[in-house]
């Protein structure tokens, strides 16, 4: 009983002091956001998007985009994050942004993968240290081992899902 309550409270202690907080406790949704989209009226936002698909094309767009590099519309400039929070505020998505929230869901999920393995690093740590002669300390040997294997795994399902995207959306 003692050891989980020690448990917890470590991981509590570790992430308020690593200052981490879940991205949909803050937003409200994984769905990208963007400080400029969020300073927007719904009807700044339509305004913006109908601008934009009147002055440039959607292969531009989309290159453009896919480069990294921000579009200026009436002198404002607007990277990804902020095209598609206006996007999905005004409810106006087209079928080109899809590739775009597919990755930011994508990069969501890695991130939280890798903080459930971080974690579970130092769970298995804490069972290792504190195991000494009993099952504990393989426990904790098998806990650090899943969780390498498991952020191992989350980073190369991210690489592969970036190269399928890639190759889709080129």
């Amino acid at each position: 009983m003692f050891k989980r309550l020690s448990i917890h409270a470590l991981l509590i202690v570790g992430l308020l002091m690593a200052g981490i907080t879940p991205v949909h406790a803050q937003t409200g949704s994984i769905l990208p956001q963007s400080e400029d989209a969020q300073n927007l009226s719904d009807m700044e936002c339509l305004s913006f998007l109908n601008d934009l698909f009147g002055t440039i094309s959607t292969e531009d767009i989309v290159q453009r985009l896919g480069q990294g590099e921000s579009i200026e519309v009436d002198g404002i400039s607007f990277d990804q994050s902020t095209i598609l929070s206006c996007a999905i505020k005004s409810g106006k998505i087209k079928y080109w942004m899809l590739g775009f929230l597919i990755k930011d869901i994508i990069d969501f999920m890695v991130r939280v993968g890798a903080l459930l393995s971080v974690l579970m690093i130092i769970v298995g740590g804490y069972y290792y240290m504190t195991g000494s002669l009993s099952d504990d300390k393989e426990k904790g040997k098998n806990t650090i081992q899943y969780a390498i294997i498991g952020l191992v795994i989350s980073l190369l399902s991210w690489t592969v899902a970036n190269l399928i995207l890639l190759l889709v959306t080129s």
